[in-house]
């Protein structure tokens, strides 16, 4: 401990003889770890979150920016644009209104098989 080896606390081993087997998500070539399933998807998840963050400062013309993903094969954008100049007081009537269909037809998503 710090300065000081604990007794039988060593020990060596040959390469094939080691007796544990390291894991890793995504071999990459040149890199002695592996990478994990976010880093695979980090780009989109970056993208979402800009989007969301535009829509909540109320920088953007749409209030609906919509992404389904199974994380592996599929993927779906989707956005819903007023041809109108964005007036908060004038457009949330509406805005809630399609947000109920939006989020029925989110909620009965399914991916075709």
């Amino acid at each position: 401990v710090e300065k000081y080896l604990v007794p039988d606390s060593e020990i060596s081993y040959k390469e094939d003889e080691l007796p544990y087997i390291a894991l890793r998500f995504t071999r990459v070539d040149g890199e002695d770890y592996g990478r994990s399933f976010v880093e695979e998807h980090i780009g989109d998840i970056r993208s979402l979150e800009g989007l969301s963050q535009a829509i909540l400062e109320g920088s953007v013309a749409s209030p609906f920016q919509i992404v389904l993903t199974d994380s592996i094969h599929h993927a779906v954008r989707a956005s819903l644009y007023f041809k109108t100049r964005p007036d908060a007081d004038s457009m949330a009537p509406v805005i809630n209104f399609v947000k109920t269909d939006i989020t029925g037809i989110l909620n009965s998503f399914k991916w075709k098989e």
